[in-house]
């Protein structure tokens, strides 16, 4: 996809949307303040534009964020059983044509982005293929193949930004690049969607520890083993008493 097409779809897509909230932010404070139009009006332009903005570039990033995705997963296609192949590479040839949709097809791209409750359900990536995606990232990291990793694991948090267990696997990656900041949002990121994983609960204690926080650390580890114990998970819990004696 050229960038010029890119702004032109992007503005053509969000710009309805952004007029649309930008309008009942209006009309909320037209409530309360009682806005005259023509400052209604200003109003409603300004926030169209800032929205517009804010939209196109989360568009423009996940159009990137599928490229650099695409080039590891042709690579991995060609191992596929044909069967496979053809299953998954129609599903990125859909999304492909809805992210280059031509000009006089947009309105129709409209409605369904505007439904659709994630980027997974508007561009038609189905379960399978994002599994089969999750596994060629995380052997990726298992071959030290961070970067390619990395991009793997962004492109599946792009499509469904709810699933927790995404969330740990990119912080493993973040974690093994040195990026600790990024690494515990990634974290509590999945703390937020599971919070009966200990999983990334131990992983931050072990980045708290190494920079220092030993109080975000014991609270982290505490959770993680009342966790443990309570949900009888299958998880070495002495290696969490082994750091709550360091």
């Amino acid at each position: 996809m050229n960038e010029r097409n890119v702004d032109t779809i992007t503005h053509a897509l969000f710009s309805p949307i952004a007029e649309v909230l930008a309008t009942q932010k209006a009309d909320a404070l037209s409530s309360t303040n009682h806005l005259h139009s023509s400052k209604e009006a200003q109003y409603i332009k300004e926030q169209t534009e800032e929205l517009t903005q804010d939209l196109q570039k989360e568009y423009t990033n996940f159009v990137g964020c599928m490229k650099k995705a695409s080039v590891v997963l042709q690579q991995e296609l060609k191992h596929l059983p044909s069967k496979e192949q053809e299953h998954h590479q129609k599903e990125f040839n859909l999304a492909a044509s809805k992210l280059n949709a031509p000009q006089e097809d947009l309105e129709l791209t409209l409605k369904e982005f505007a439904t659709a409750s994630s980027w997974q359900q508007f561009l038609g990536f189905s379960d399978k293929t994002l599994l089969w995606v999750y596994q060629i990232a995380r052997q990726c990291y298992e071959k030290k193949n961070l970067e390619e990793s990395l991009s793997l694991f962004q492109f599946l948090i792009n499509i469904n930004t709810f699933v927790s267990d995404y969330w740990t696997a990119i912080g493993f990656v973040r974690r093994a690049l040195h990026q600790t900041s990024e690494a515990l949002d990634c974290f509590a990121m999945a703390i937020l969607l599971n919070q009966d994983n200990p999983i990334p609960r131990v992983q931050s204690a072990e980045l708290y520890y190494e920079i220092g926080q030993f109080s975000d650390t014991v609270i982290e580890l505490e959770i993680a083993k009342n966790l443990i114990v309570k949900n009888k998970l299958d998880f070495p819990i002495h290696d969490i008493e082994d750091l709550l004696t360091k």
